[in-house]
């Protein structure tokens, strides 16, 4: 039996091989162009290291091709907030809080988003 593609993705990432989790994540969607999870997983590792722009195409084409997944939405809402766009990461956290009242993520991406950024030492 060959494992699910996104749990093998996961298991990467919980190992710390976020390389061999993009790898594996380009294999699915040549496979797959249509899994607006994988997208949405793939833009999460692309905005954790840094490179936003592909995180911001990749939750861009996620939640056109599943803009009805909470987990999608999520994304798009947590790659919004790290470019600083608060109500658009709003938005899509309440979007997906409204698939799923229970998704706990979403909740507490509103709840960033909504807070004042921190200032320095003054």
């Amino acid at each position: 039996m060959q494992a699910d593609p996104i749990e093998q993705v996961l298991e990467y990432l919980a190992d710390g091989q976020q390389t061999e989790a993009l790898e594996q994540l380009d294999r699915l969607i040549r496979e797959e162009p249509y899994h607006g999870p994988a997208h949405a997983l793939r833009a999460l590792i692309h905005a954790n290291q840094g490179r936003l722009n592909q995180a911001a195409d990749d939750a861009g084409t996620a939640k056109q091709l599943a803009s009805d997944h909470p987990f999608v939405l999520y994304v798009a809402g947590a790659v919004a907030l790290q470019q600083g766009a608060m109500l658009e990461a709003i938005t899509a956290a309440q979007q997906a809080q409204q698939l799923d009242p229970t998704y706990a993520d979403a909740v507490l991406l509103e709840a960033r988003a909504g807070q004042p950024p921190a200032s320095g030492p003054g």
